[in-house]
């Protein structure tokens, strides 16, 4: 389904942005009752239990977390997963198979005239030759050599031991979401908010893991949240955990 509208999008990714928004929370949740397990365990069994058979107890309560994590870990990715390849639907690229063949064409008639422009110039005025080009693409509003110029230039650059700056990537972003559909612009926010996140995510299941092992505390005190400046502590509830960082 490449025509998409803001609303379909919301409705088709719901599920799996929730299974990434509440992924942080769900870990902190499995440290506590694990933390609960392991002192409930010791208090009501001390007097069952030898030595060995207490230390056998406890590790089977931090072998079943840390394998509800990998699970949690395993649903991020699942969902993760789902929402790129959505995301991908939406936009410019044609479904059928003729109308990409043509789009493919036009991709490599308009990256072999960017070429010729770049490979005209000496290493040291290529990245200004490149900002020319970018220049040329935004102030025409030419959607088709922007996208050429976002998927070629990195490698181009490298090519001649060059770096994409980052300012580059941003223009060429911004100019292309300038011109695109509410579909697009929405996609586009998705994709954001789950490349964001994505990695205060994996830093907080990391930190689980920690904790579940004995290298931290148990729970830790905070865990980094899935939005920029917040963070998750341990609570009765999300909404009383997911606290924003001054």
């Amino acid at each position: 389904m490449g025509n998409w509208t803001p609303e379909q999008l919301n409705v088709q990714l719901a599920k799996p942005l929730a299974t990434l928004r509440d992924a942080i929370p769900q870990a902190m949740d499995l440290l506590v009752a694990l933390r609960r397990g392991i002192d409930r365990t010791q208090v009501e069994q001390q007097n069952d239990l030898s030595r060995e058979g207490m230390a056998r107890a406890l590790d089977g309560l931090r072998t079943r977390c840390m394998q509800q994590i990998d699970a949690l870990e395993a649903a991020c990715q699942q969902a993760r997963a789902q929402i790129e390849s959505t995301i991908a639907t939406v936009g410019n690229e044609p479904s059928d198979p003729q109308r990409r063949l043509v789009a493919i064409a036009e991709h490599e008639q308009v990256w072999r005239r960017l070429k010729d422009s770049l490979d005209k110039v000496p290493d040291v005025n290529t990245l200004l030759r490149a900002q020319a080009e970018i220049d040329a693409a935004e102030q025409t509003g030419d959607t088709l050599r922007l996208r050429v110029l976002a998927a070629e230039l990195p490698a181009y650059l490298q090519s001649r031991n060059k770096v994409m700056p980052p300012a580059f990537v941003e223009r060429i972003d911004s100019a292309l979401l300038s011109h695109a559909s509410p579909a697009e612009r929405r996609a586009e926010q998705i994709r954001r908010e789950v490349v964001a996140g994505w990695g205060r995510l994996v830093a907080a299941l990391g930190m689980a893991r920690r904790s579940v092992t004995g290298q931290s505390g148990l729970p830790p005190a905070v865990l980094p949240g899935w939005e920029p400046n917040t963070s998750v502590t341990p609570g009765p509830a999300v909404s009383m955990r997911v606290t924003e960082l001054s």
